[in-house]
């Protein structure tokens, strides 16, 4: 076994409780009564993130030494998706959840979570993937989480709407070549 697949185990393991954690809860954000469609469209794209994360994951076989802090660096982001996974889709989740009051109450802890875990992914890129601290990807990563603390401080709902559209334009455009480029092996 080498030391990517290795350290891919428990990455693999961490994405698939979160994925489990949104999936037990999807059939509350799409039959209650008091859907909110911010709400739910993050938690789709949270879905979504997990897959394309453990898809890109794939490019860390590349990486020729691990130690353990590059080990735990990379364990970092899987587990605060995770993290986020518990705060978005809470566990006592019913029908009658009003997922507007709930996504309102939860929003500093969600943009919390999410901005840490973007800054880690900036982060990792830098550190493991030894990409430049002045690139694209850190300047994108940058503004998205610029884009998240002003989530995590607005209560205004057209702010809110504005940035899950873009959160979601931006995985679209970033990810959708990928849909058509095979897996490199």
């Amino acid at each position: 076994m080498s030391q990517f697949e290795y350290i891919s185990i428990p990455v693999s393991l961490i994405l698939t409780f979160a994925v489990a954690r949104y999936l037990s809860g999807f059939p509350y954000l799409f039959s209650g009564k008091h859907t909110y469609w911010v709400h739910t469209l993050w938690c789709i794209q949270a879905v979504l993130n997990c897959v394309l994360f453990w898809w890109v994951f794939w490019n860390a076989r590349d990486v020729a030494t691990w130690t353990l802090g590059s080990y735990l660096l990379t364990l970092a982001y899987p587990g605060l998706i995770y993290s986020a996974a518990t705060v978005l889709m809470p566990s006592d989740a019913t029908p009658e959840t009003d997922w507007h009051e709930y996504y309102f109450g939860a929003r500093k802890q969600i943009f919390s979570l999410i901005a840490l875990g973007t800054s880690v992914q900036v982060l990792t890129a830098i550190v493991i993937y030894e990409l430049p601290v002045v690139s694209l990807p850190s300047f994108l990563g940058s503004g998205f989480i610029g884009l998240y603390l002003v989530a995590l401080v607005s209560k205004n709902e057209t702010v809110h709407r504005a940035i899950v559209l873009a959160n979601a334009a931006a995985v679209v455009v970033a990810y959708a070549p990928s849909i058509y480029t095979p897996f490199d092996s």
